[in-house]
């Protein structure tokens, strides 16, 4: 006992700095004993692993991933526990991790807290699994949304903290422009659409039993209008609110209802 006191000591002040402490935080106790020279030797150079002033934890960690020494996999599945923290417009934020956590496989996470303050919006959720969830693939997916990943905060084994710029944030979702059309095939999901401009868009369904629901967004994700029709439709004109930035278009009872898809177009 005492010499593992010793060198528990020895090793926290050899390693006493803003990277390693970071280093620490995302490797369990047993592994940093055991590749204690492999991690010296990855991180001999901090200046590689800083942003400015600020610890580069995505670089860290894709490091260690890379060797082999961040454990994401688990011996069973257990309850873990994730929190995103970030800016912005609320609405706009909650359906970039949606879509980000979907795109990852994670379909079933109960939602444990909400909370909204000038600082920000914070979303704690919770789901079983032998598998946590991997920050990098997380990096990767959010900055497709114009998302980046600042900040990772390690704060148990199975609880952690992602703290996320969402000043550019937008929806990774098919872009329609003026004078397109384009068929989509079946849905997996409702349709979403991005546009810049345009007055009317301009839906054919064809050999499917449609009842259209569509919703126009703005570039907040704030409804703009709902139109809904109780009836099979084949071909439907709607003018766009102005102010639209997104489009969603689903079923008022069924997805499968657009298993044949639909050709869309924008004037």
């Amino acid at each position: 006992m005492k010499l593992l006191l010793i060198f528990t000591i020895f090793v926290n002040l050899l390693f006493s700095s803003p990277v390693m402490d970071r280093v620490k935080e995302f490797v369990d106790r047993k592994s940093f004993r055991q590749y204690y020279s492999l991690i010296r030797k990855m991180f001999i150079d901090e200046d590689k692993f800083m942003v400015g002033n600020r610890v580069d934890v995505i670089s860290i960690i894709e490091r260690l991933k890379a060797n082999g020494i961040l454990r994401l996999y688990l011996s069973y599945p257990r309850s873990i526990q994730i929190t995103f923290q970030g800016g912005g417009e609320p609405l706009l934020f909650l359906k970039i991790i949606s879509d980000t956590l979907q795109e990852l496989g994670y379909f079933k996470y109960k939602v444990l807290e909400t909370s909204f303050s000038s600082s920000g919006f914070s979303l704690k959720i919770e789901f079983v699994s032998d598998y946590i969830l991997d920050p990098t693939l997380l990096y990767e997916s959010l900055h497709q949304k114009g998302c980046e990943i600042i900040d990772i905060n390690r704060r148990a084994f199975l609880s952690w903290k992602y703290t996320i710029d969402t000043s550019s944030a937008f929806l990774n979702v098919q872009h329609l422009n003026i004078g397109e059309k384009i068929k989509l095939k079946t849905p997996v999901f409702d349709y979403w659409f991005q546009i810049d401009k345009g007055s009317i868009i301009e839906f054919i369904s064809v050999a499917n039993n449609w009842h259209p629901y569509i919703v126009f967004y703005d570039k907040k994700l704030n409804i703009l209008n709902i139109f809904k029709r109780d009836r099979k439709n084949i071909k439907l004109r709607l003018k766009i609110p102005k102010g639209t930035a997104y489009i969603k278009v689903t079923d008022i009872y069924l997805l499968n209802n657009l298993k044949n898809g639909l050709r869309v177009s924008l004037e």
